[in-house]
């Protein structure tokens, strides 16, 4: 979440960052996001004014793939960006002053060296602001 919990609508360069944190207490690898089996993994579900929806990235071709991991240690942490760019689909439509509840979800599928399972975020509101209302 932005450190003032507002979001800027007119800045394509805004991003959230999703910290993926091991609390099991032993190593834990977990699929890197270049290839297709941690590509994925991230997504964020939203909430706002009555609707719902999820933000996942976009699908892309892969012309090198494997299944890289890196390793947390314990209470180790790695940090994933979700971007209100295109690279991301699944955002609704952005205003000024709108608030929205996001809940971030880490889920791995894909058998293999990587961890599999499901963890879910508590939510957290952001209000979003409109910097094209603001002069300069």
């Amino acid at each position: 979440v932005p450190e003032d919990g507002r979001w800027q609508v007119a800045d394509t360069g805004t991003h959230i960052d999703v910290v993926l944190e091991n609390m099991t207490g032993k190593p834990l690898a977990l699929y890197d996001s270049w290839n297709s089996w941690g590509y994925d993994n991230v997504r964020l579900e939203w909430e706002a004014g009555g609707a719902k929806g999820t933000v996942m990235p976009v699908a892309r071709a892969w012309t090198k793939n494997f299944p890289s991991t890196t390793t947390l240690p314990a209470g180790g942490a790695i940090v994933r960006a979700v971007n209100l760019n295109k690279e991301w689909q699944g955002w609704p439509t952005l205003k000024g002053g709108m608030k929205l509840t996001l809940r971030a979800v880490y889920e791995s599928k894909e058998k293999g060296p990587g961890w599999q399972g499901k963890v879910v975020s508590e939510p957290v509101t952001v209000e979003v602001s409109d910097l094209r209302s603001t002069k300069k």
